[in-house]
Parts: structure tokens; sequence; C-alpha cells
């Protein structure tokens, strides 16, 4: 059995993603970046895809990547919890949003767990979750 995706979330890109998010190395060209989301945006449209594309939010400058908020299988969203302080209220922000898709969202309990949505991938069969610095044991085992 092939899974296909038929919803998907963006966010688009907030000016402060050229000076503040996370990791970067060099300077950002937010045309070019624009441009290459609008690229990303066609092409899952193009697949049949339904987009929901949420505003930038200047306050967080990593909201374009919203799959690091939320592990979503079969009908069932469970947030994350990142490992990056920085990005915590970006994960209330989408609880409301993933609500209104008509997902069951849950929470992670454990206080120690540090979970990342981008250290996360669901085959179709299989969830696999790898280890790094934004995703602890506990955050493992929470999924």
């Amino acid at each position: 059995m092939a899974f296909q995706f038929s919803h998907v979330i963006v966010c688009e890109l907030p000016n402060s993603y050229a000076t503040a998010a996370l990791g970067l190395s060099s300077p950002v060209d937010m045309d070019l970046a624009r441009q290459q989301w609008r690229s990303y945006v066609r092409a899952l449209e193009n697949l049949g895809c339904q987009v929901t594309t949420l505003p930038a939010d200047e306050k967080f400058p990593d909201c374009v990547f919203v799959e690091d908020t939320a592990v979503i299988v079969m009908g069932h969203a469970l947030l994350t919890k990142p490992g990056d302080p920085s990005r915590t209220d970006e994960i209330k922000n989408m609880k409301p949003v993933l609500e209104k898709q008509g997902l069951v969202v849950m929470e992670i309990s454990d206080p120690a767990a540090k979970l990342d949505g981008g250290d996360v991938i669901f085959t179709g069969k299989e969830i696999l979750v790898g280890l790094s610095s934004r995703t602890n044991q506990a955050g493992v085992d929470a999924v």
C-alpha cells in the first residue's frame, strides 16, 4: 500500500529568518528564499495536496519549518517538545491549527522529553525517530 499525503500545512517566511533562524552560517537571500518557498508550495499543489498557508510570525524566525512542531500519522498529531527553547511557543500556536484540520491532537507529558519533528519520519508502516541535539531518548520514547 502506497502512502500519499493529501493535506499540507506550510508557513510563510518571516523577515526575521534572514538573521535569527537557528543554524544560519551565512547570509540569507530572502528574495531567493521566498521564490524557492513559492515553488515548493506550487509543487505540493501540483501533486494534488490541499495546502493550508499560515502567515509568517516575526517572533519565530524558524516558523517556516512547520514539520518540526508536530508528528502527524493517521489522523493523530503529536505536538513536539523542541530541544531549542526559542521554539516552544510555536508549538502552542500550532495546536489550534491542527485541531481545525480535524486531527486528534496529543501532547507529550514527560517534562524531560525533547522531540523535534524534523527527526521523525513515517514510512507508511513504521515511525522512525533519530536521536539528535534536538531529540533525546525521552522524546523517542514519547513517540
